[in-house]
């Protein structure tokens, strides 16, 4: 039996329109054509000016701070994720443009081998088609200690990698439930943004201040960190 949860529509002004029902499982998320061919219906499509495409919801992390973590993840086929890009791809090359894309996934690479033939899957369809388009992904550090991931995403034209590492000192992370073994997690940070530098991926780091327990020892680790 399919699951289904309650969302709520508002215009841009605020304005309820509508309850709406989708499926618990994104695989069966019906399709709705949300590309228009007026610019002035959309100048900024969403976060930094781009096209935000989801392909999997939920994280299994616990981090202290966040909504959606300890949540099981449910993906889309490789697959599904072409198709959808592929028509949000097409549809703004026909107007002219260069198609900028955000795979707003919680925690894109959560599973290495699915985002590695997502990665050459995009790679084919770049090569068959000649598309002119970009695309980043949110993500953690510990996926991208993994070159061959970093690599092939690149390779399939990946051009940025947001990463929640949210502070460097390893007080700070137990604080928020960010990783079991901090000096562990610091090293692959480090490994990570390497990888990234190694393959002309610009990384990007989500950082918290303000975090309870905070001192000028901390603050002091962080700074020498950045």
């Amino acid at each position: 039996t399919q699951s289904f949860k309650k969302m709520i529509v508002f215009s841009k002004e605020g304005k309820f329109i509508e309850d709406v029902f989708v499926p618990e499982e994104i695989q069966d998320m019906p399709h709705y054509d949300l590309i228009i061919d007026d610019d002035s219906l959309y100048v900024k499509e969403s976060q930094f000016e781009k096209i935000n495409l989801v392909t999997a919801r939920g994280c299994p992390m616990e981090c202290s701070f966040c909504a959606v973590g300890d949540q099981k993840i449910t993906a889309q086929d490789p697959e599904v994720v072409i198709k959808e890009l592929s028509y949000i791809v097409s549809q703004k090359n026909a107007l002219g443009q260069i198609a900028q894309i955000s795979i707003q996934d919680n925690f894109f690479a959560q599973n290495p081998k699915r985002a590695k033939v997502i990665s050459q899957l995009i790679i084919e369809y770049r090569e068959k088609t000649g598309a002119l388009f970009e695309w980043d992904v949110q993500t953690r550090v510990e996926q991208f200690k993994d070159r061959d991931l970093a690599a092939v995403m690149k390779k399939a034209g990946c051009s940025e990698a947001y990463f929640g590492v949210e502070n460097f000192d390893p007080m700070m992370l137990k604080v928020l439930n960010k990783a079991h073994n901090p000096q562990k997690y610091l090293r692959q940070t480090i490994q990570a943004i390497e990888n990234c530098l190694i393959y002309g991926i610009t990384p990007h780091i989500d950082f918290q201040v303000g975090i309870p327990g905070e001192t000028p020892e901390t603050e002091k680790t962080n700074a020498a960190a950045l």
